[in-house]
């Protein structure tokens, strides 16, 4: 389903919202049956003048299970950009078997590296590039079914 939601008229030049030009919209139609471990929710932005969108406070109210948040914080990769090594850095609030994945940007799994049994509380492991090219890449963290995406840069 699709929504409309322009706010101001067509303009020439950089358009920048007043406060009153902000619109509050509530998407109501996307029940249970979407509501998938992979689910995802596209917004598309089709500019007929060709100018600029902004979205503000994004929110996503769903029943859903053991969501993220309850399962690891803190989720970063340091240095990044990065030559030969990164650190993959994060929180669990439970001992978890984890899965670091890098993928490439069509989404081919370069990298897979299980984690069994690891404690709970803060843990830093080690990614190492293993020649691949520059470039943009996809670490993704698993834990127990719950997946944290972030993007890294190899140069």
């Amino acid at each position: 389903s699709s929504a409309v939601i322009g706010t101001a008229p067509e303009q020439s030049g950089n358009f920048i919202p007043t406060s009153s030009q902000w619109e509050e919209v509530t998407v109501t139609n996307i029940n249970s049956t979407y509501w998938t471990p992979r689910f995802r929710f596209k917004i598309v932005y089709v500019g007929g003048g060709g100018n600029n969108i902004y979205l503000d406070d994004i929110n996503l109210d769903a029943v859903l299970g053991v969501s993220e948040i309850d399962l690891v914080r803190d989720f970063n990769i340091y240095p990044n950009p990065f030559e030969n090594q990164t650190n993959v850095e994060f929180n669990l609030m439970k001992a978890a078997d984890i899965n670091v994945q890098m993928f490439d940007m069509v989404g081919k799994l370069l990298k897979s590296e299980w984690h069994k049994n690891m404690s709970e509380g803060n843990h830093v492991l080690s990614l190492d590039a293993g020649g691949l090219a520059t470039g943009v890449y996809t670490v993704k963290l698993k834990v127990e079914g719950a997946e944290l995406t972030k993007r890294i840069v190899i140069h």
